[in-house]
């Protein structure tokens, strides 16, 4: 073959397959029942930092958006900068959403992960403010 794309398709799926299979039905279930409860803590704590807006009140599973005070884009990079990948800034797919931020949480994400990126981004925002 001139392309490995079908290696990589084939790959991915064995690595899905084996995933579910160690997991099982159940494991599964509480996998979604913790990024869940992930994500839900995650954008309370994020909506709890001053500025920072629900986008929707649509129910979610564990990616939801948020509205930034400052340009999200602009967020993103100066976080990115504290070493947190802080999200997908929406306006890479809508230019004209500048202050709308994906993010996102799943089982590996702590409470202390939240932690510190809740007080990374009152931070950030903080000196966002201080520099207007």
């Amino acid at each position: 073959a001139s392309s490995n794309i079908c290696t990589n398709q084939a790959l991915c799926a064995l690595f899905a397959t084996i995933y579910l299979a160690t997991v099982g039905a159940h494991g599964l279930r509480a996998i979604a029942t913790a990024n869940m409860a992930r994500a839900r803590e995650l954008r309370a704590a994020v909506l709890a930092v001053p500025g920072m807006r629900a986008a929707s009140d649509a129910p979610f599973f564990n990616e939801f958006a948020v509205r930034t005070p400052v340009s999200a884009r602009a967020l993103t990079e100066r976080m990115l900068g504290s070493g947190f990948l802080a999200g997908l800034a929406i306006d890479v797919y809508y230019p004209d959403e500048t202050d709308l931020l994906l993010l996102c949480a799943t089982e590996l994400t702590t409470g202390d992960d939240i932690k510190r990126f809740t007080k990374a981004l009152t931070e950030e925002l903080a000196l966002a403010d201080a520099a207007v």
